[in-house]
């Protein structure tokens, strides 16, 4: 198990990159293959948020 400090970090360091991942995806892809795009870091984004406030 992470600990809360380290998911908390982790989380500020994965909501730009989710963000950046959904705009290059916007640039270069279609937009119907977004959500599988993110799925894997959005996944670990809500591992994280559970962890953040364990």
């Amino acid at each position: 198990m992470i600990d809360p400090a380290t998911a908390r970090r982790l989380l500020r360091r994965i909501e730009p990159l989710l963000a950046e991942q959904r705009a290059c995806w916007l640039l270069r892809s279609r937009p119907g293959g977004l959500d599988d795009s993110i799925r894997e870091l959005d996944r670990l984004r809500h591992q994280l948020i559970g962890a953040a406030h364990a």
